[in-house]
């Protein structure tokens, strides 16, 4: 049997690895050509290289996030249940993007416009926990970031 503290070590320990992963120096040396070469230097940079950067950091700070939420809930804490549920909903819409932006495909403006709506629900959520909530204000100001930079690109 797992007790609390175990369990929130384990949520903690993936949170950390989570965010490692997705902030990976392998992950940004991919190119967006979908010819998988390693970024050179002196090499043109990708047309959305920027949303990508932006978009990754969001989702590495909202994975923390929502693992900090989960954690919090397991532990009766029902006062962030609208942070992990914005949270939860915004990070797949991401991964679906930094996929669009990487291949330049055509849907990415309707994609950059579904997630900045989310973004902004993600960040208004988050704004609510930032004062005593370490994640939360991550998650808060890379949202921000990302909304920054999905407005660019939304149609």
């Amino acid at each position: 049997m797992v007790n609390q503290q175990q369990r929130r070590k384990l949520i903690s320990s993936l949170g950390l690895v989570t965010a490692a992963v997705a902030t990976s120096p392998a992950l940004a040396a991919i190119d967006g050509h979908g010819k998988h070469e390693a970024k050179m230097p002196g090499k043109a940079a990708h047309k959305y290289d920027a949303l990508i950067e932006a978009t990754q950091g969001c989702i590495a700070s909202g994975n923390v996030c929502l693992d900090h939420c989960i954690a919090l809930v397991a532990d009766d804490d029902t006062s962030i249940a609208d942070c992990l549920r914005t949270t939860r909903a915004m990070l797949p819409a991401l991964e679906a993007m930094v996929s669009l932006a990487s291949s330049s495909n055509a849907n990415l403006p309707a994609m950059a416009k579904v997630c900045l709506a989310l973004c902004e629900d993600c960040r208004v959520e988050c704004e609510k926990h930032a004062h005593h909530h370490a994640q939360c204000k991550a998650c808060m100001e890379s949202c921000e970031i990302c909304i920054e930079a999905c407005k660019k690109i939304a149609a």
